[in-house]
């Protein structure tokens, strides 16, 4: 709402008093307002908003690669695509806390550090600010019973139904089982908690009713700029294409500097190790994990046993995977013995990172991991 008309923004609350607020046990059921997890792709919604324009259906191949991006975000028998993100619950009636079915929504997103005049058109269109990421003339919500606490958050205001099942009251259900503690400690104290100590979010009936109206406000007032200017989806779904394109380079950049950095650090610790004169005997196994931008990064020391006509040797080894990759067997390509003998190696990847090791070229009893 404007600021003009926010009442909390004319009224803040007074200071909480002291003391620990009462705790709340997990819900049966979702209501009309609750901020809950689910796994979706902020471009979900982005499709289907294409998708409903009626001029996108002028230019059939435009219209060809909203419906196969939006199916492939959409198959529920694939993963899950995006990441565990906030969003707010707008189905009328209470959705059971175990359901599996449809659910009416509107997502929740984070600008991070991206300035809010570099977001995509279509981002800017229907991106409603989150107090406390407000300027005092810009329409904004406020979380209840507390502020939200990321400075730089939007919600979409378009609602859409997500065939993805809700996972939890935000932050429960997310894959890295993150509660943000450290953010939610300077919480006011009458802030409501869950059992696990984690403020609860949810939006009071009066201002979800507004971000239904603003849903339909915006729909609407895009539908009358779509007549007006037949060209005017066109242009907003070319630059969230720009857009997109941009995002995964400079993805892509940054986790090849991240794995750089990584390499060199695996690297040095060899050193290290040798310098200390510890070139191990038998198999030992040194495994980090670095979590950044949803790929986990691992890099694995493997020290091959020193068997006659072997020579000392060490395998490098760098990984790097999607979070919904872990678990997974791997191969690596076989090491070598002085006459050229393959003696392969095989390891499995598991949570919270560690690495079994097996030789398959020697009768060394297997090594446990270190």
């Amino acid at each position: 709402m404007d600021s003009g008309e926010c009442a909390r923004c004319r009224n803040p609350p007074p200071p909480s008093p002291a003391g620990t607020p009462p705790a709340v046990s997990a819900p049966s059921h979702y209501n009309f307002g609750d901020v809950c997890t689910v796994r979706e792709s902020i471009s979900t919604p982005i499709e289907e908003l294409f998708l409903r324009t009626k001029n996108i259906g002028d230019r059939p191949h435009v219209q060809a690669r909203c419906q196969r991006n939006h199916a492939r975000l959409t198959d529920t028998t694939k993963p899950p695509p995006g990441k565990d993100r906030p969003c707010v619950v707008l189905s009328p009636t209470p959705v059971p806390a175990e359901s599996t079915s449809e659910t009416a929504i509107c997502l929740k997103m984070t600008m991070d550090s991206t300035p809010h005049n570099q977001l995509p058109l279509v981002v800017k269109y229907f991106g409603v600010m989150v107090a406390p990421n407000k300027l005092p003339t810009q329409r904004h919500v406020h979380t209840g019973p507390g502020e939200w606490p990321h400075p730089k958050q939007l919600l979409l205001a378009f609602r859409f139904t997500t065939r993805r099942p809700l996972k939890g009251l935000w932050p429960r259900g997310r894959a890295n089982n993150s509660s943000d503690r450290v953010k939610h400690n300077s919480r006011p104290a009458n802030m409501h908690l869950a059992d696990d100590g984690v403020p609860v979010y949810r939006y009071d009936r009066d201002t979800t009713v507004w971000v239904v109206e603003e849903c339909n406000r915006l729909f609407e007032k895009w539908g009358k700029d779509c007549e007006r200017d037949p060209n005017f989806a066109f242009v907003y779904e070319n630059d969230y294409r720009d857009s997109r394109a941009s995002m995964v380079a400079r993805t892509k950049e940054e986790s090849s500097k991240r794995l750089g950095m990584t390499s060199a650090r695996a690297l040095r610790d060899v050193e290290v190790m040798r310098s200390k004169g510890s070139e191990p005997s038998n198999v030992e196994v040194a495994s980090r994990a670095i979590l950044n931008s949803g790929t986990v990064f691992y890099y694995v020391t493997l020290f091959m046993q020193q068997i006659t006509g072997m020579y000392p040797t060490t395998v490098i080894v760098l990984v790097a995977l999607q979070k919904s990759q872990l678990d997974h067997q791997f191969t690596y390509p076989p090491a070598m013995d002085s006459n050229k003998h393959s003696l392969p190696f095989t390891f499995s990847i598991h949570l919270p990172c560690f690495v079994t090791t097996s030789d398959t070229g020697s009768t060394t009893p297997r090594p446990q991991p270190t």
